[in-house]
């Protein structure tokens, strides 16, 4: 329940009282009485604190939207469409606090390298041989300006790790292959580099059955049982997108 749903109840034994509280602005002319001498007055809080949970959450959500209008107008959009060419950068598909963008550039980790988009991310979870740490010491031993330098060298000790408001790219510098975004809490992506399998097992007509989940497909399906979800190919999300065909209906295996 939120603070302000909850009035404050007086009991009062004068009329006095009662006519000093009901000349407030805050009274609700909701008056109970329960004897000649006792009567119960509601107002309203003249001041509400929004500390609940519920505020806070709708304000972090709000918070959240400012700033990724603010990172891809004044941040990405300035970086690689300086030209006026807009098609440079187009996003794939967004969520609360994250970003799938298609770029067209000739080195994105050279792009990620400069100080304007250097200060906006989070590269800790890079290994330490990705090309762009040498990149970023690189520009480091090249740059003449304090402020260059100052953010090469905040990103080589991963100043901005765990920072709110940074990005951080979710596939950890792995290339992307392929992405299909149907709606809302519902995509697929792919990365070039072959991660292996991880076997799922679950029983398929009372059959106990394996199934080899490749691991560099990662999907979404907010609302869709685990056990339905690993059953849901990339080619179907790539029928469903291209072709306007239908998911068949599934079996829920047993886990």
């Amino acid at each position: 329940m939120g603070t302000e749903r909850c009035t404050p109840l007086k009991f009062i034994h004068d009329e006095r009282t009662f006519l000093k509280w009901s000349r407030r602005p805050t009274f609700t002319g909701d008056v109970h009485r329960y004897s000649d001498t006792l009567v119960s007055i509601r107002t309203l809080k003249p001041k509400i604190k929004l500390d609940r949970p519920i505020a806070i959450g709708f304000a972090a959500l709000d918070i959240s939207k400012v700033r990724m209008y603010d990172f891809y107008y004044n941040t990405m959009q300035k970086h690689f469409c300086k030209d006026g060419d807009w098609s440079k950068l187009r996003v794939g598909f967004g969520d609360t606090d994250s970003l799938y963008f298609h770029i067209k550039t000739d080195d994105l980790y050279e792009d990620l390298a400069t100080p304007t988009l250097c200060k906006e991310f989070d590269f800790t979870n890079y290994d330490k041989t990705h090309v762009i740490w040498e990149k970023i010491r690189r520009n480091l031993a090249n740059s003449t300006r304090d402020e260059d330098r100052a953010v090469f060298e905040h990103a080589l000790v991963c100043g901005n790790n765990k920072v709110a408001g940074k990005f951080k790219d979710e596939d950890a510098g792995k290339i992307a292959q392929e992405g299909i975004f149907l709606k809302p809490k519902m995509n697929v992506k792919k990365v070039f580099q072959d991660l292996g399998h991880k076997t799922l097992q679950y029983l398929d007509n009372g059959v106990p059955t394996e199934l080899q989940i490749p691991k560099n497909i990662s999907q979404t399906c907010k609302g869709v049982k685990k056990a339905v979800r690993h059953t849901v190919k990339l080619e179907l999300y790539r029928d469903v997108l291209l072709n306007g065909k239908t998911a068949p209906k599934v079996n829920i295996p047993v886990l």
